[in-house]
């Protein structure tokens, strides 16, 4: 018996051809479902008991064949279909608490956060669920929940396959942690929205994050995405004390910033990356070290003024920008409010 024969590669290449005949018959899951475990099956059996010989791209092809295979199934009988939308709402007369923490996770799926001035509003959370990939996500599942302790009102969003989108009423205390495993994150704050965020922490997996806030007394900004795109921009940031965090990265993506902070505060910024470019706009700023691979800059004295933000930037492989500007409170309101 010739061990060294390609069986992966063979039964690759038949597993292909059955993928082109179950999109063309539109073969029931399923059998489908039943041809996938039997390919399977006899892959490990010839392989481990007859011994042929495999090779890396063999293995490599066949598995991508499964996957080819499954999708092709669940394209047939797991369409897109209208969204069905699950909606929770507070009026603000049922949560008394002056701080909010929201907690929001979801596996598959984006989050999104923004801010209502209705003044009737406390919260609406929407989870929206459409396509489901049953090799992946066995079934749809979310839950909300709140609770008040020691005076803080603590709102948690999680599905397992949906999207969620949290909108808060003005006028709050509010913390908000958002975690995505395959999504797309998002936070709109404007100034005009009455909010009082002090800290943020979105991170993401697979997917941008996108974050616009206006703010003073920040404790802490942390935007991350392993893969995707970091996007972060403000009119008027304002710390709450001395060397407040800000930390913005991407292992596989570009990182842009674009902010103006308060000129009472002071600001060091610290850029890095492995692979790609670092560009600026530092108006006012001291630059101590600038090249395509790191940027070092601050305005003010970290050391003796009583409210600085610390801002660290880096991606693996990716392009940074950094504009920032210190501005008046004045001018940061006069610019919000243009059309």
């Amino acid at each position: 018996m010739n061990r060294s024969f390609p069986i992966l590669g063979v039964l690759a290449g038949i597993i292909f051809i059955i993928a082109g005949l179950v999109a063309y018959l539109h073969i029931e899951t399923g059998l489908s479902i039943a041809i996938i475990f039997i390919i399977a099956g006899a892959a490990v059996i010839l392989v481990g008991f007859a011994g042929f010989r495999t090779q890396g791209w063999h293995i490599a092809l066949f598995v991508i064949g499964l996957i080819i295979l499954a999708g092709v199934v669940s394209s047939n009988y797991y369409q897109t279909t209208t969204p069905t939308i699950y909606s929770y709402s507070a009026t603000r007369a049922l949560v008394s608490a002056s701080r909010i923490n929201i907690t929001a996770t979801t596996s598959f799926g984006s989050i999104d956060l923004k801010f209502s001035n209705n003044p009737d509003v406390a919260y609406q959370v929407k989870f929206e669920t459409g396509f489901s990939f049953p090799f992946v996500f066995p079934g749809n599942s979310h839950t909300l929940t709140n609770e008040t302790r020691d005076g803080v009102f603590i709102l948690t969003a999680t599905s397992s396959a949906a999207s969620i989108t949290i909108t808060l009423g003005s006028g709050y205390e509010t913390n908000i942690n958002a975690t995505a495993n395959t999504g797309s994150i998002s936070v709109n704050i404007p100034s005009s929205s009455g909010a009082n965020v002090r800290s943020i922490s979105l991170v993401t997996s697979t997917g941008s994050v996108d974050a616009q806030m206006d703010g003073q007394n920040i404790s802490g900004i942390l935007l991350k995405s392993s893969t995707g795109s970091v996007n972060f921009g403000s009119n008027y940031l304002s710390p709450s004390s001395t060397r407040v965090p800000i930390s913005i990265s991407s292992s596989t993506g570009s990182v842009n910033i674009n902010m103006k902070i308060a000129n009472n505060a002071a600001v060091g910024i610290d850029a890095s990356n492995n692979f790609g470019s670092i560009s600026q706009h530092l108006p006012g700023f001291t630059i101590s070290q600038n090249s395509n691979n790191h940027l070092v800059a601050y305005a003010g004295d970290i050391n003796a003024t009583e409210k600085s933000f610390l801002v660290a930037a880096s991606v693996s492989t990716g392009s940074i920008n950094v504009d920032c500007e210190l501005v008046s409170p004045q001018a940061a309101v006069h610019h919000d409010t243009q059309p």
